[in-house]
């Protein structure tokens, strides 16, 4: 890995110590500037996420990717600045039903004896870390998130402002391996029952909202002013380099 090169794919000048600072602005800058897509399934191509390959892609190639690429690609950088970093497997909440075991990676940071859960692979999501111990409540665009330790199974809560507490995903405690999640990210870029497969998807934070294409359908929000475009074929290709910074390549 280039970590300079790196950086300047995300726009990265702040200080390069293993610091709780750090890591917030290392992650603020990582989301701001690599949009989460699925694009690739929809190509044709077969997507790994080894060291090499998610390097290549995201910087190299100026590309994004799903949750066990960028959340790979982090875990690299945390680990070359400095930080106690691991990988742990996650389990998505949709309709209030558990999704595929394993089906997203998250990342844990310690710092001391404190622990944080951070993930820059989960579309609209927390920016910043989440402290293991449920003590901190974290803001963005118009969500509070905290994390919950049920017994052990710890999961991280979601809800609108002034509105109930509901399951996010569910993770585990304990850390895991990069091969352990093979499996399952195989299935998720090949499985027609995976939603990857279903929908192609490109979304990136922006400082004041987000950027989100559905198939043919682009939502840019900012703030409270939301505007709905339908981007016609002839111009995806214009849609994703001008939004996301995305140009893709044969």
């Amino acid at each position: 890995m280039n970590l300079a090169k790196t950086f300047e794919r995300i726009r990265f000048a702040g200080p390069l110590n293993a610091s709780f600072e750090t890591l917030c602005e290392l992650q603020r800058a990582f989301l701001l500037h690599i949009p989460f897509e699925n694009l690739d399934i929809h190509l044709g191509r077969h997507i790994a996420f080894t060291p090499t390959a998610v390097y290549n892609k995201v910087v190299e190639q100026h590309r994004g990717g799903f949750c066990y690429e960028l959340n790979s690609l982090f875990h690299d950088v945390l680990h070359e600045v400095g930080f106690d970093v691991q990988f742990h497997a996650a389990t998505m909440f949709r309709d209030g039903q558990p999704g595929t075991p394993m089906g997203h990676m998250v990342l844990s940071v310690k710092l001391g004896e404190t622990r944080w859960l951070v993930d820059v692979g989960n579309g609209k999501f927390v920016r910043e870390p989440l402290n293991f111990d449920g003590s901190t409540i974290a803001r963005g665009e118009g969500m509070r998130y905290r994390i919950e330790d049920a017994g052990g199974a710890p999961r991280v809560l979601e809800a609108d402002e002034g509105g109930e507490w509901r399951t996010r995903f569910t993770f585990e405690a304990f850390p895991r391996e990069r091969d352990d999640f093979n499996v399952v990210c195989e299935w998720t870029q090949s499985s027609p029952d995976s939603r990857f497969t279903q929908h192609q998807i490109c979304t990136l934070a922006l400082p004041d909202g987000r950027a989100y294409l559905l198939d043919d359908r682009l939502t840019i929000t900012r703030g409270a002013r939301v505007e709905e475009h339908v981007i016609d074929p002839s111009r995806r290709d214009e849609c994703l380099l001008n939004y996301f910074g995305i140009r893709l390549t044969l």
